[in-house]
């Protein structure tokens, strides 16, 4: 309880810290070190790590909304991740997957005003992820206080 608090004090000093700053245009998020960050917590299933990666994209984007910066780069995933062992890919792949069909049917998207724009090589991509993509671009076509690509 004292530690949440603290947070949301230091989460606001911050915020107030950037508002004070030009801002970008434009942010981009290297979603690196899931997989590590499982291991060193001792959780015992990498996509938890990937999860908790998805939970706090969601919090970032939302700081994003709230100081008004427009466009969002999010690289979730790599060439070089679809070298990875199949369970571990299918654990990314599986929580892309799972967000985006979340994002495409849920409120963050409708609340934020974001518009989603899949980019990349997703020719290399499973069907059943494409498809979840092709929905959240089709779901939030409409929205245009922030891109998400």
């Amino acid at each position: 309880m004292v530690k949440g608090l603290l947070y949301r004090l230091y989460e606001g000093r911050l915020f107030a810290d950037v508002q004070r700053s030009p801002l970008p245009r434009h942010v981009g998020l290297i979603q690196d070190g899931h997989r590590r960050y499982a291991r060193e917590s001792g959780l015992s299933n990498p996509r938890e790590g990937y999860r908790l990666g998805a939970d706090k994209t969601e919090e970032v984007l939302t700081w994003c909304a709230a100081l008004g910066i427009p466009v969002i780069t999010l690289w979730w995933l790599s060439t070089e991740n679809l070298a990875r062992e199949s369970d571990e890919i299918g654990a990314i792949l599986q929580v892309i997957e799972e967000r985006m069909s979340e994002w495409s049917r849920g409120r963050l998207v409708q609340q934020l005003g974001i518009r989603v724009r899949a980019v990349g090589k997703l020719e290399l991509l499973p069907a059943s992820v494409r498809e979840v993509l092709q929905g959240v671009e089709s779901a939030t076509q409409s929205y245009n206080r922030m891109l998400l690509k």
